[in-house]
């Protein structure tokens, strides 16, 4: 994840020694050490100082104001062990409904996602998962009339985008997915049982 090496996995590290280190979950993956692998710690905000536990349950958000790019909604960035349920979001005016960013273990369920005034490239998201974000669960969830429902992106892997549904995408560029990878190196992604 770090460079020209574009795999890469998320993962707490519960303790060190000279010669050894103690993940709190296991590697999903075998990295080659032929090929270079090595350990970095993310480069957003303090990598040592991890959100945790941030829970948004129960309410509707509507944005107002005039349309633009990248106001995201809600953004799990340098987040861990976090959730969001039953949450409305409406009328966004750009980017993401819920953007995850270098976080770990976050679960997005139930939620509903209605309509965006900026459906150029980038804009008009639902769920949209980026910079090596792993173990995300994305279930249950609604969207409509969005450029792009569930995307995963830039070396996020791991997770589950199961049982959400979506309809009527719709985009300046005519390419509407529901469903969606972009950019490097999304890996080890479950789709299941959307419509």
């Amino acid at each position: 994840g770090n460079g020209a090496r574009g795999v890469a996995q998320l993962i707490r590290i519960v303790s060190t020694t000279p010669t050894t280190i103690t993940f709190g979950s296991e590697l999903a993956f075998t990295f080659a050490t032929a090929r270079t692998a090595q350990i970095f710690k993310p480069g957003i905000d303090d990598p040592n100082n991890f959100k945790k536990h941030v829970g948004l349950e129960d309410f509707i958000h509507e944005h107002t104001g005039a349309a633009a790019g990248d106001n995201h909604m809600f953004k799990y960035e340098n987040c861990m062990d976090s959730w969001m349920k039953n949450v409305w979001g409406t009328n966004l005016v750009g980017g993401i409904y819920v953007m995850g960013n270098f976080s770990y273990r976050i679960a997005i369920t139930r939620c509903r996602f209605d309509n965006s005034r900026a459906l150029w490239g980038g804009q008009g998201y639902g769920v949209g998962l980026y910079a090596i974000s792993t173990w995300f669960l994305v279930e249950n969830n609604i969207v409509t009339h969005l450029h792009v429902g569930f995307q995963n992106n830039y070396g996020s892997c791991y997770n589950v985008f199961a049982y959400n549904f979506g309809i009527d995408g719709v985009s300046d560029s005519g390419q509407n997915p529901t469903l969606s990878t972009h950019g490097t190196t999304s890996h080890q992604v479950l789709f299941e049982g959307n419509w």
